[in-house]
């Protein structure tokens, strides 16, 4: 796996911590900070690939008028995701419990029991601490610093898109095979 090298946690934070110094969130701004976050999901194995591929796919909707809502929640739910996991490593969280616990908080709400049973089953092969600090370019103090950062700064960022959806129930993915219909 191709490392990002030690630019990419503080580039990832920057995006974040300037979006979050804003008055108003800017849909283009929010779009270019989502960006920085799509290589954190090639760190984590390939049973996030397919949440990369949807991350990216539904990023590229957020500006395109009139694109659905539901896309939006998924992005902010993602950037929660990976804020989570960063919280949870920072407070010295094994890899796979950091993330187990935050894909529960965040992303398993929305997911039928297909897609649940499946990502759990691929957390199994979730790298260590080490090596996602490794492959990030990364020692535990130069982490530490940016995710927390990250962490503050995506905290204003999720509540002003959670409030847009104050009240409403957002669906399951639907998922199914086309061989099954």
């Amino acid at each position: 796996m191709a490392h990002e090298g030690p630019e990419f946690l503080p580039r990832l934070t920057a995006a974040f911590v300037e979006l979050g110094t804003r008055d108003v969130l800017e849909t283009r701004e929010f779009a270019d900070a989502c960006v920085t976050v799509l290589p954190i999901f090639n760190y984590l194995g390939s049973v996030f690939l397919i949440a990369r591929n949807e991350f990216s796919s539904k990023n590229n909707t957020v500006t395109v008028k009139n694109s659905p809502g539901r896309n939006l929640h998924r992005l902010m739910n993602s950037i929660l995701f990976i804020s989570l996991i960063f919280q949870n490593l920072a407070n010295g969280q094994a890899m796979k419990e950091a993330v187990a616990e935050s894909y529960e908080r965040s992303l398993a709400p929305m997911h039928t029991w297909v897609v649940r049973a499946g990502i759990k089953t691929g957390m199994m092969a979730l790298p260590t601490r080490e090596d996602f600090l490794r492959a990030l370019g990364e020692t535990e103090s130069s982490a530490l610093t940016h995710m927390q950062a990250f962490v503050k700064a995506t905290e204003r960022v999720v509540q002003e898109i959670a409030r847009l959806y104050q009240g409403v129930t957002m669906p399951r993915s639907d998922f199914t095979f086309s061989w099954w219909q």
